[in-house]
């Protein structure tokens, strides 16, 4: 490390922000250099932004955050890394550079690259793009003075026989970086590219618990344009099979916050099994009000609390959009997701209003 650079710790760095458009993006990096040890307040910014409540034991619960399918979950080996690109430093005539890193983390594997969070992106400037392939993330990304990052779960199937060990590629314009498996059991690394830019990586291997879950599907209905509405569809076991009806509401409070409310019922009687609280959010704003909201996918979680008053509740996620079904109306959009209860070894969690639960 340069000792005459100081280092521009979290709240700076999230905080310095556009891109000055007259410059242009230096040479790529032609090799990816030697790693060197990750400065402590990089590691505090990556630690921070990595899935939270990762336990480092076989048999401790994987982050309930956006989780995906279990029957991945159940037969995958599980890491969570971490990615932040761009300047981490500030000098005091900090050159007005501007570097495009828009590109790809991609696994050679049966399996898949599942976003958890964005971390600072910039509406409109910075995007993950939506794909049907469940192994890379593509994004699009320019920083100047300030940082973007991606943090992810990575599931590599080990029921299936490889010929070539599995790797996980971080690829950009400045520089591609490749990690084996084996790497991602605990990694901290920060690769300077010199021009201020840099990127630091973070990765641990995490276990799936084996605690009762399932998906959801149904409709997600427009009632009026954009903002509020209905949805309703089954609330289904790990195979898939109908346990329960979901149905509820979402709209916008008079505090501009998004809710959802809404409960479960039973799939032959009406008898209400779990209370249902959340929030809800689009992807890109851009063109509200409009049932399409920009790119017209959404997301939405929350929490669900059984009506019997047993002890533990659990989480749920879920997506909804027209890429899923093109077909249907403009007003109508499908929707699915997974939940989750929380193990027995979970701390108990109140049950909270869904202003709690923070949309990225």
């Amino acid at each position: 490390m340069r000792n005459l650079l100081a280092l521009a710790v979290v709240g700076a760095a999230l905080m310095l922000g556009g891109c000055t458009e007259h410059a242009t993006t230096p040479e790529p990096t032609p090799v990816a250099p030697e790693p060197e040890p990750l400065p402590e307040e990089i590691g505090i910014l990556l630690d921070n932004q990595t899935p939270t409540d990762l336990q480092m034991a076989p048999g401790d619960a994987w982050p309930w955050d956006n989780p995906p399918p279990y029957e991945l979950t159940a037969n995958s080996d599980v890491y969570a890394v971490t990615f932040i690109w761009g300047s981490f430093f500030s000098s005091p005539t900090p050159p007005a550079i501007v570097t495009d890193w828009s590109g790809r983390i991609s696994i050679n594997a049966v399996g898949a690259v599942h976003v958890h969070r964005t971390i600072d992106f910039e509406p409109g400037e910075d995007s993950v793009l939506v794909s049907d392939v469940p192994t890379v993330a593509a994004f699009v990304s320019k920083t100047s003075l300030d940082i973007d990052g991606l943090s992810l779960m990575v599931f590599v199937r080990n029921d299936v026989q490889y010929f070539a060990a599995p790797w996980l590629t971080f690829e950009t314009p400045p520089v591609t970086l490749t990690f084996d498996m084996g790497e991602l059991e605990y990694l901290q690394a920060f690769y300077d590219l010199g021009d201020g830019r840099a990127v630091a990586v973070l990765a641990r291997r995490v276990w799936p618990d084996r605690c009762p879950g399932g998906f959801m599907e149904g409709r997600w209905i427009h009632e009026t344009i954009g903002q509020s509405g209905r949805f309703e569809g089954l609330w289904q076991d790990f195979k898939g099979q109908p346990i329960g009806i979901m149905t509820g509401t979402f709209f916008v409070d008079e505090n501009g916050e998004r809710i959802l409310d809404g409960w479960v019922s039973g799939y032959i009687t009406d008898q209400i099994i779990a209370w249902l609280k959340g929030t809800w959010w689009y992807d890109d704003p851009r063109l509200c009000p409009s049932p399409w909201c920009g790119t017209g996918h959404g997301w939405f979680r929350g929490r669900f609390d059984y009506a019997d008053g047993r002890s533990y509740g659990g989480r749920f996620v879920g997506e909804f959009g027209h890429f899923l079904n093109p077909a249907t109306d403009v007003a109508t959009l499908p929707y699915r997701g997974v939940w989750h209860e929380y193990c027995p070894f979970d701390e108990p969690v109140d049950n909270g209003s869904a202003n709690d639960i923070d949309a990225p």
